[in-house]
């Protein structure tokens, strides 16, 4: 064996080996100021790097070596016979030095290089920001407006990605990890590790930023640090015609535009591209079992395959993707779809295969877009190795199109019905009987609201078959019960004396459902019966509480009770007809005639009467007034100044108030809240978000809710009401509930099942005889929001199916909070395919 040197670079030295009946080879790299006596074949082995070896004339690469350092290289090696050749060889080599270049660029593996960074800002006191980013997510975020320097200027109290010297970096997936004094990761609040770069994949084109950045105050608030970046950021807006990733409105691309022209200090843009993955073998993609709905695309994998990386767009979408994310070169659709933002920008799925498994089936029906005939898609495939994707199978599939349905859609019956046999009716209950009467519903979706919420959705342009396919979906269990002769029985909480719609469509196994829009029979209706009326009750509360009264109330951080108007009345009234002003309003501002509005109105004064009635049959009063949630802003609306009554909201203006019906105004005016007479002489004020209408919905913006509040919010219950002797004085406290008291509030519905106030009431409300015409404010110093308690009224023996959420729909049963945390996990194929990923 002979062994000679060949060339060097900063961290590799290149020997050229002439070999005889030898099978392996050892080499040991040893700094030569380190170096003292040649170790012996077995160190060489124990400690080097090992590698078969053919006979005759070969190269060996000594890697991972220090720039400029003299080395020698002890090489090894082993017979035929597994004896060692007779004895070690050594060879001197220094490896290259960096020298002048600005920087330089050197062991490029799969998942990592290196990096020389000369420092050579235009002023010693700056310092040089730097950022390693994957030319997807880079990409990706300069559509954002992100431009360079943002994405650089990260807080330094965390990252600390600046460099005041000549540096060389290492990067990897184990330096990009950012860690505290002790060497521990350092980790956000969810408990995740937090990273200056992402891992890298193979074949990935990276960019290496690097700005020159002066000391100041961050612009989005980090405080002082090297945050000021050394470049003229108006002049390249106005150049972008202020676009900072897209097109600008003077048209022009950012892309177009070089931001290291605007540059006052250092700056570089590097592009590195990772070591490509060697190739695995071939994948099949088959579209055999497609059908008009989607059906299955089938995999033919080459052995090996641990994991199978997809993307799946429309034609639609590919030449944006290709422009604005690949460069506009698909052939980086390789690497992306394995690189670690590509489940988040290019909705890739990955899935993990198990070994010596060849083949795999993907439902497009179960993908995340919909499916639809004469529409092209495009598939890309990745088969990975292993957890390095150092070896790789690519396959795609450009331009297929799913097949033409060929079957009839199936028909749909929906009915609204009384409760079946075994059930009783019930005003918090409406049924539903769902038949598809040509029994080939293969699945199904439903939606079901109030008439009102339904009907305000299809006057803002919504279709049945918009509101239905953004609903809910029937098990498979249903839908054989839906196919059946007798159809399946459903049933939904209500409100009392409320009209229900519930709409469904059916699928065959083609995908083809029934048009809502186009037959009518696929929508029922159906009304809850009222509340029955309770066993009078003869109180004098009926009478002696009429009139006005001044209600205080003690808030969070209030020095005085903050004061109001409520009126208490046994009924609501208006006049007989209605004033020529209300009804010329009407004629010039609607399609109504005079005798429509004279018949409308004759309706309105029905719904009242019915309303009274009903009112007294509960045994309650009516308060009119609740004005404790005061705006935490001196301009601010408060919604809750005043009341409106529903023959208010009959005569206001279209810009006041536009409601669905006269029966909506009858829910919707207020503030309104209610005393109940009990059968045992004592008083409660009834709260109830799921059965009772809203505290007031006529002013737009403004759902509120009679609650009680604590350290949450409960939404059900009574609140117990004292009455002095002398009538003069009505005393509404809080309400118990396990060792806690909720006092009662105004509260306005927020997402997610929150109830906010910017006004917290933390004491009972006090009602004093008479009204001194002043209203005391608060001082609010800000909002608050509190989450319901899970507190339910008895179980049902039918468990109800969910109504449909839409833009303008209240909520449907009493709202409770699920928390949403999102963990960043750094772990990449393996996590994927389980689904468990999430950008940085």
């Amino acid at each position: 064996m002979e062994v000679k040197f060949l060339e060097a670079q900063y961290s590799t030295v290149k020997l050229e080996v002439t070999a005889a009946n030898l099978t392996e080879i050892a080499y040991l790299a040893t700094p030569k100021a380190d170096a003292k006596e040649t170790p012996t074949a077995t160190i060489v082995f124990a400690t080097g790097v090992k590698s078969a070896i053919a006979d005759g004339v070969s190269s060996l690469t000594v890697s991972k070596l220090d720039p400029d350092t003299e080395y020698v290289i002890y090489v090894a090696a082993t017979t035929a016979n597994e004896e060692f050749f007779e004895k070690v060889l050594e060879v001197e080599a220094k490896t290259a030095s960096f020298g002048d270049n600005a920087y330089d660029v050197f062991d490029v593996d799969y998942m990592s290089f290196s990096m020389n960074v000369k420092f050579q800002p235009t002023d010693p006191e700056n310092v040089i920001k730097y950022l390693l980013i994957d030319m997807l997510t880079y990409n990706y975020q300069s559509m954002m407006n992100y431009t360079d320097a943002d994405m650089m200027n990260l807080f330094d109290d965390i990252y600390h990605n600046y460099i005041t010297e000549n540096t060389v970096f290492v990067f990897n997936e184990e330096n990009s990890i950012i860690r505290d004094e002790n060497g521990e990761p350092v980790t956000d609040e969810e408990g995740s590790m937090l990273t200056l770069w992402n891992p890298m994949v193979p074949g990935q084109l990276n960019y290496v930023l690097l700005g020159e950045f002066a000391s100041g105050e961050h612009p989005w608030g980090f405080g002082q640090g090297y945050y000021l970046p050394l470049w003229d950021q108006d002049a390249y807006y106005e150049a972008v015609g202020g676009g900072g990733g897209i097109l600008g409105e003077a048209g022009s691309r950012a892309d177009d535009v070089e931001q290291g022209d605007f540059w006052t200090g250092y700056y570089q843009k590097i592009e590195v591209t990772n070591k490509k993955p060697e190739k695995l073998g071939e994948i099949k993609i088959n579209t055999d079992k497609l059908r008009p709905n989607g059906g299955l695309l089938t995999f033919e994998l080459c052995e090996g395959v641990s994991y199978l990386c997809l993307g799946i767009f429309e034609e639609y979408d590919m030449e944006g993707i290709k422009t604005s994310m690949l460069k506009g070169d698909l052939s980086n659709m390789q690497w992306a779809l394995t690189s670690y933002n590509a489940p988040y920008i290019l909705n890739a799925q990955t899935y993990e295969i198990a070994k010596g498994q060849t083949d795999f089936s993907f439902n497009l029906t179960e993908y995340f877009i919909k499916f639809t005939p004469g529409t092209k898609y495009y598939v890309y495939a990745v088969g990975i190795n292993d957890n390095t994707g150092s070896k790789q199978a690519f396959a795609k599939l450009e331009g297929f199109t799913l097949p033409e349905p060929t079957k009839p859609a199936p028909e749909v019956t929906v009915t609204g019905i009384d409760a079946p046999e075994g059930h009783e009716e019930s005003p918090y209950e409406v049924w539903f009987n769902i038949k598809c009467t040509t029994g080939d519903a293969v699945t199904a979706k439903y939606a079901a609201n109030y008439e009102r919420e339904w009907e305000v959705e299809l006057n803002a342009g919504r279709t049945n078959t918009d509101l239905i396919e953004n609903g809910n979906a029937f098990t498979p269990d249903e839908i054989e019960k839906i196919n059946s002769a007798e159809g399946y029985n459903v049933m939904f909480s209500t409100r009392p004396d409320a009209n229900t719609y519930l709409g469904v469509i059916a699928y065959n196994d083609e995908g083809t459902g029934n048009d809502p829009d186009e037959d009518g029979s696929a929508i029922g209706k159906k009304r809850s019966m009222p509340v029955p009326d309770k066993e009078p009750v003869d109180s004098k509360y009926f009478e002696s509480l009429l009139g006005e009264w001044t209600l205080s109330a003690e808030y969070e951080g209030g020095e005085a009770p903050m004061t109001c108007k409520v009126e208490i009345v046994s009924g609501l009234t208006c006049p007989d007809s209605l004033s020529q002003k209300v009804i010329d309003y009407y004629l010039n501002n609607t399609h109504y005639s005079k005798e429509q509005v004279e018949k409308l109105y004759e309706g309105f004064k029905k719904q009242l009467k019915l309303y009274n009635e009903r009112l007294r049959g509960q045994n309650r009063l009516l308060c009119l007034g609740l004005d404790i949630d005061r705006p935490k802003y001196e301009y601010s609306t408060n919604y809750l100044a005043g009341w409106k009554t529903p023959y208010d909201l009959f005569i206001a203006t279209t810009k006041e108030y536009n409601g669905y019906d006269t029966e909506s105004m009858f829910f919707d005016f207020g503030p309104k809240w209610y005393l109940e007479m009990k059968s045992d002489g004592s008083v409660v004020a009834p709260f109830d978000v799921t059965n009772l209408p809203p505290l007031t919905l006529w002013n737009k913006g403004a759902e509120y809710y009679f609650i009680g509040i604590s350290k949450m919010a409960i939404t059900q219950g009574e609140f117990p009401v004292t009455i002095s002797s002398d009538n003069s004085t009505i005393t509404v406290g809080g309400y118990e509930y396990q060792g806690d008291t909720y006092y009662p509030n105004a509260a306005k519905i927020i997402y997610g099942g929150q109830y906010s106030t910017d006004t917290r009431v933390c004491g009972a409300l006090t009602l004093t005889k008479g009204w001194n015409g002043e209203s005391v404010k608060s001082v609010v110093k800000g909002g608050k929001s509190v989450t319901t308690n899970d507190v339910l009224g008895a179980e049902r023996a039918v468990r109800p199916l969910s109504r449909t959420s839409v833009s303008d729909a209240k909520s449907y049963e009493p709202l409770k909070v699920t928390p949403l945390a999102e963990k960043s996990l750094r772990e990449r194929w393996k996590q994927r395919a389980a689904g468990k990923y999430i950008r940085r």
